[in-house]
């Protein structure tokens, strides 16, 4: 199984990453390899902002994942369903595209369940390449629910730099200390704002139920 656990900024994917590998290993007694794409420099460790953090295996893009798996730990093509591991991926918006073709292979064979856990969309609202990919071939599809700061659902992963949406650049900055997860109303009024050089911190102040047009 191939299963794309999303969610926006902040909503606790890494966390449930990581609860997730606990209770396979623990309840399960499956062997569990935790990985995450190299392009995220933050930690060499998968770690959450809740405080829990684990140790786990890197890959850069042009590597491929299986090799990563296969040179850390004694699986083989011939395991038998029962000793099937479990696969998580951090960040799996980083993965190129023939990675997760990999990874959708690898999880075909009996072998393995492939969990792969990231954001959807880039801070532009548009599909990561990783993300794309896992759109069209996973197996199961799970959004972890997160808020807007008006109490609406959070969908948009906005980039802020000195409270005006930021829409230009490179699809790739790590961090979150500018981001935010908003709404599609906040979200549309502050490409709004952001057009007229305006800078309100959206997000924070709209009252539930009260869409902005």
């Amino acid at each position: 199984m191939l299963k794309f656990i999303y969610g926006t900024m902040g909503s606790s994917k890494t966390a449930q990453a990581l609860i997730l590998a606990h209770d396979i290993r623990t309840r399960m007694h499956r062997r569990v390899y935790l990985l995450k794409p190299s392009v995220d420099t933050r930690s060499p460790r998968i770690e959450s902002r809740l405080g829990i953090s684990a140790d786990c295996l890197t890959f850069t893009p042009t590597d491929n994942v299986l090799d990563i798996i296969f040179a850390h730990g004694d699986t083989d093509l011939s395991t038998p369903v029962s000793a099937k591991v479990a696969v998580i991926i951090d960040e799996a918006q980083f993965c190129t595209p023939t990675q997760i073709e990999q990874l959708r292979e690898f999880s075909t064979c009996d072998l393995a369940d492939v969990f792969c856990f990231g954001l959807k969309t880039t801070y532009k609202a548009e599909l990561f390449p990783g993300s794309r990919r896992l759109l069209e071939l996973a197996d199961s599809i799970e959004e972890i629910p997160s808020l807007c700061s008006c109490g609406a659902p959070a969908t948009q992963n906005a980039l802020f730099l000195n409270d005006t949406l930021q829409t230009t650049g490179p699809d790739t900055i790590i961090g979150d200390t500018e981001y935010r997860p908003l709404c599609y109303n906040c979200y549309k009024a502050a490409l709004a704002d952001a057009a007229r050089g305006g800078n309100t911190p959206h997000g924070r102040k709209r009252n539930p139920g009260k869409p902005r047009v």
